[in-house]
């Protein structure tokens, strides 16, 4: 096989395209013509059958293999057009980089053997340890995730599952304080004493519902005991306003949450804390 072969056949293969783009020949007349040339030039490999059953396809393989012999005479590969020179380096580069992870996993391999039954097995526990603390991270920002409902779209069904557990666990640790009066008046958030249990208890069932339907929230911080809260957003080119007040220490400010753009922003003004009725 040579260059030269290979232009030619490409533009033999253009030829049959032509061909079965008019009313030229039967599929089958093209296909025998097709191969013959394969033939002659020593290109077997891309001969084909004629099992075509619509023009317009043997037409389309006939101009894809005339791009794939182009390449071939311009000394490229037929599939993705790399010179040999760039194959090359590429290949280089991929071996290059096999043999750095290879030599990292021999370090660490040669490390680690070389250490005593207590030693190895201190770095494991460590390890675990802070696994552990990784994994009770990501569930306690499960629910805060969760809250944005593009966020909630791309959550698994076994991280779903997880917020909502979450929530659950802490909606029964809500009505366990408030079902025993000594307790309910000292429940705490973050170090932050609940005002008002029940106000707090109704924000919890609305944040748990929302997140179960999958509604879309925005996330801000109370002014003036730094919670951080949800509210919901308004449809594309609404603006909403309100006289909000905090579930946790009741403080009282003025909401703006603007969704113009289809971009959600908050914008909160401060007023003088006030108690919960």
């Amino acid at each position: 096989m040579t260059n030269f072969n290979a232009k030619a056949l490409a533009n033999t293969a253009r030829e049959c395209a032509s061909m079965a783009n008019s009313v030229s020949g039967t599929i089958k007349s093209i296909v025998i013509h097709w191969n013959l040339c394969c033939q002659q030039a020593q290109m077997e490999g891309f001969t084909t059958e004629a099992r075509y059953s619509r023009r317009a396809v043997l037409a389309a393989d006939m101009l894809r293999m005339a791009d794939q012999l182009d390449r071939i005479a311009e000394g490229c590969d037929p599939i993705t057009g790399q010179t040999i020179d760039e194959a090359h380096a590429e290949a280089l580069k991929m071996n290059a980089e096999l043999n750095a992870e290879m030599a990292r996993a021999c370090r660490e391999a040669a490390f680690f053997g070389g250490l005593d039954y207590s030693q190895r097995r201190e770095i494991i526990e460590a390890a675990h340890a802070e696994a552990l603390e990784i994994n009770a991270a990501v569930d306690a920002s499960l629910p805060a995730m969760a809250s944005s409902q593009g966020v909630w779209k791309c959550l698994s069904e076994h991280n779903r599952k997880l917020a909502l557990e979450v929530a659950h666990a802490e909606a029964l640790e809500i009505d366990r304080r408030m079902s025993n009066p000594s307790s309910a008046g000292k429940m705490e958030i973050n170090g932050i004493v609940i005002s008002n249990v029940e106000v707090f208890c109704n924000y919890v069932k609305w944040l748990g519902n929302s997140l179960t339907r999958g509604d879309q929230l925005i996330q801000h911080r109370c002014p003036q005991c730094d919670s951080t809260l949800f509210a919901p957003v308004p449809a594309v080119g609404d603006v909403w306003d309100s006289l909000s007040t905090c579930p946790v220490c009741c403080g009282t400010f003025f909401k703006v949450i603007s969704n113009e753009t289809g971009y959600p922003v908050v914008s909160i003004n401060e007023f003088p804390q006030e108690a919960c009725a």
